[in-house]
This record gives structure tokens, C-alpha cells and sequence, in this order.
């Protein structure tokens, strides 16, 4: 009878985890939707600055290729991960280890994800891109972006 209390907290706690993560995942999907607007480029890395919010940050791109001149969509909650201006882009996400200056990067939004390939060391890593809604990266991005 004593565990029969714990067992019954226990799963209590467990239904409510499942119903706060279902909950969360469904709001970010919808966020994430606006992602699907057909933008893609490619280019190589001119700059990477890293905040204090574990590894997000903002990489600079020179643009090799892009399907779009200029992007800077906006959002009433939020800001894309990625804005365009010309041959230059800014790419807002969590920085991969390792990647520097020369390392190229493409990204497809509608695939939601970007790929890295690692010059020197002749790697490729994937990363996932979505809309920032976090305040502290939002503020880092509005400080740090060459696009201010």
C-alpha cells in the first residue's frame, strides 16, 4: 500500500510530461511552417560569432549560390534563422563545432536543415535550422547581425 502512492505520483508525472511535450511540439511545428517558403543558398563562412546561450550564434556567409536576391521576412513572434542581402547572409542557429572562416554551408529552408562541409578536415556535418523565438538569441542576433 505504501508504493501504491509512489506508482500512482509516478504516473501522474509521467502523463503530464507527455502532455507538455506533445503541447510544445505541436506550437513549434506550426512556427516552423512559415519555413516553408522555397529559399535555399549556399556559401562560404566570412565570420562566426558564438553567444552565452549554450552554442547558438550567428554565421556570416558569402554567398556562392541563392535562389533570392534579398530576404528579410518578418514575423509578429519571432525572426527567421536566416536574413539575405545580396551576396551576403546571415545564418541565425546553434553553431556546429569546429566550423571557421573558408567552411561552406548551404541551407534549404523547406527541409528545415543546413549541411556544413569542413574544409581542412574534408567532413560534412548537418545541422536544423527554425524560427528564433527565444528573447536572449533574438537580442543577440539584433546586436550582432551585420544586417542591424
Amino acid at each position: 500500500m505504501k508504493y501504491l502512492r509512489f506508482i500512482i505520483l509516478f504516473i501522474v508525472f509521467i502523463a503530464i510530461v507527455m502532455y507538455v511535450s506533445s503541447n510544445g511540439s505541436d506550437k513549434s511545428e506550426s512556427k516552423n511552417k512559415v519555413l516553408d517558403n522555397n529559399v535555399s543558398f549556399a556559401g562560404n563562412v566570412t565570420d562566426v560569432k558564438q553567444s552565452n546561450n549554450h552554442a547558438f550564434g550567428i554565421i556570416t556567409l558569402n554567398l556562392t549560390k541563392s535562389n533570392v536576391k534579398d530576404f528579410n521576412g518578418q514575423l509578429q513572434d519571432g525572426i527567421y534563422p536566416y536574413r539575405i542581402l545580396g551576396n551576403t547572409a546571415d545564418l541565425y542557429t546553434i553553431i556546429p563545432d569546429g566550423i571557421q572562416i573558408g567552411d561552406s554551408v548551404s541551407l534549404k529552408s523547406n527541409e528545415k536543415n543546413c549541411h556544413y562541409y569542413y574544409v581542412k578536415t574534408k567532413q560534412k556535418s548537418e545541422g536544423y535550422v527554425w524560427v528564433i523565438t527565444e528573447p536572449t538569441d533574438i537580442k543577440f542576433v539584433k546586436e550582432n547581425s551585420i544586417f542591424r
